[in-house]
């Protein structure tokens, strides 16, 4: 270590991998990296290499990690422990100012940006911050700074005016979605953070939404991006958000990120058919993010299970109310739960997932709030994936959906003829299985390590049996499952989830549940 410098020495053989993190300084002769905690801590979780302190200097940074470890003892107050990577993500955030969280669903980045706004707050850097989310998930993001802080937070939702309204609003978070940004503009107060959460979002340069959100960008001191995808398609999706949040590692000016970075060929000479300069481009990358997946993490625990909120719109929502009056009015005339009382509980559960029954019986299309969310989970999820559906109806949607995403996928549902195709799916490179869960028993996913929930029915046995199918038996004891659960707020999604916990859910749940209030 020299004064703000790690001076790096390395055998022969580990020279590409220093190369790829490190910097070469004339004025040393050597390989270097900032002596910071952010990349003291990076070096020692890298398992590719054996990388080895001076003694010294490793007992002077573990004392500064194990500080920073133990947020309930310095600085803000958190409801909830960090995991170790949740330090290294929320250090990052306050060493570098500007960067990125590339990690998948799961992985926890949200609290590690939730830590950042309340160290932040507790300093008086930041006296607003202001989240962007899809507007799919944004009472979601509310749940979380409920469950991992203590500061308040306020959804910029409703009509125009009511949003303007809102904006006035002094709590310390601000959540709004990205189409709003072009039509509050100048409305919006001054915000000393801007968290872009699904911030791939961004990567369309000619989109309204990315030009309003690099106005609203100028000139605030910390931005951060979160996404498990960044670049899906072209190096050219990282332009944009990368002028967005952190506009001096690309530069401003496209041609010279196309000059530097992309080949093109096709019609006119438009069309990006190759890269160049990867090693670079990926150098300039690391500079200021840091990506976890799953099986990187070692201290996540085997089993996480994340809910996904989002809300019914208003004329789903009355609709919704009325067939809960229907049914407790039917459950009360009777004694017996009857086919008539049953019917009514299952098209709430129909309703939920954006669609119902006319009086001829015809499936009508309601509304696409849970398929949306869905959307968001596939473009942010990668690996293999499990997706669980009680009606054949919401099967067939979630599979238009993948094929608009150009997601591979496969269905398994009762008329699926080849009863044997999970085979295929755990050998082939199909990325999602689309499957009815109440098939869910005698076949194995182990390749899927994310399974979502888009709907369930009401047998825990059937919820353990789907659960089941892609738990990892073999291999590393800290191989992780994320089951992510997609919940319509204030309706019956959020009971059954609970219930299945312990019990098959019925209607004398649901009766009881709507009775005493949710």
């Amino acid at each position: 270590m020299h004064n703000d410098k790690f001076i790096v020495k390395c055998d022969y053989t580990d020279r590409d991998y220093v190369k790829d993190i490190c910097f070469w300084s004339n004025k040393h002769r050597a390989w270097t990296l900032n002596a910071t905690l952010m990349n003291y801590e990076i070096v020692k979780s890298q398992r590719f290499v054996n990388w080895e302190f001076p003694e010294e200097i490793d007992s002077l940074f573990q004392s500064k990690l194990k500080l920073n470890l133990d947020f309930q003892k310095h600085g803000f107050k958190s409801k909830t422990s960090p995991w170790k990577h949740q330090v290294m993500l929320t250090n990052l955030v306050l060493e570098r100012e500007r960067c990125f969280f590339l990690c998948g669903v799961g992985t926890g980045k949200s609290k590690a940006v939730i830590d950042a706004i309340s160290e932040l707050h507790y300093r008086g850097d930041v006296k607003r911050a202001l989240i962007v989310s899809p507007a799919s998930i944004m009472k979601n993001f509310q749940s979380q700074i409920e469950e991992h802080s203590y500061l308040e937070s306020t959804v910029i939702e409703g009509s125009l005016y009511k949003r303007i309204q809102l904006l006035n609003v002094n709590t310390p978070v601000h959540i709004i979605n990205y189409e709003m940004l072009s039509k509050l503009g100048g409305r919006m107060p001054k915000y000393d953070m801007i968290v872009f959460d699904e911030c791939h979002r961004l990567k369309n340069r000619q989109a309204l939404q990315s030009k309003a959100a690099l106005k609203l960008s100028k000139g605030v001191r910390y931005k951060v991006g979160l996404t498990g995808t960044l670049f899906s398609n072209s190096f050219e999706d990282v332009f944009m958000p990368y002028k967005v949040i952190s506009p001096h590692v690309f530069g401003s000016a496209f041609n010279g990120f196309k000059d530097s970075f992309l080949v093109l060929g096709g019609f006119n000479n438009h069309q990006v058919v190759g890269y160049i300069n990867e090693h670079s481009f990926r150098k300039l990358l690391s500079t200021n993010s840091l990506k976890f997946e799953l099986d990187d993490v070692v201290d996540l625990p085997p089993e996480i299970e994340v809910i996904k909120k989002f809300n019914l719109n208003d004329k789903n929502s009355r609709t919704y109310t009325i067939l809960e009056k229907e049914f407790v009015i039917l459950a009360k005339e009777t004694e017996r739960m009857t086919a008539n009382v049953l019917e009514r509980l299952i098209r709430l559960s129909q309703i939920t997932s954006g669609f119902t029954l006319n009086n001829e019986n015809e499936i009508i299309d309601i509304g696409n709030e849970k398929l949306n969310v869905l959307e968001e989970m596939l473009l942010e999820t990668s690996g293999k994936i499990i997706v669980w559906c009680r009606f054949t109806h919401s099967i067939k949607r979630v599979e238009k959906l993948c094929d608009k995403l150009k997601i591979s996928c496969m269905t398994y549902f009762s008329e699926t003829k080849d009863k044997s195709c999970y085979k295929k799916f755990n050998s082939d490179d199909t990325r999602v299985f689309i499957a009815q869960i109440q098939t869910g028993i005698g076949y194995s996913l182990p390749n899927a390590n994310t399974a979502i929930f888009y709907e369930t029915d009401y047998s825990r046995v059937n919820h353990v049996q789907a659960k089941g199918r892609n738990r990892r038996l073999v291999g590393s004891e800290n191989k992780s499952v994320v089951y992510i659960y997609l919940q319509a707020e204030s309706t019956l999604d959020e009971s059954i989830f609970k219930i299945l916990k312990q019990k098959d859910f019925n209607a004398r749940d649901a009766l009881r549940l709507i009775q005493g209030g949710k």
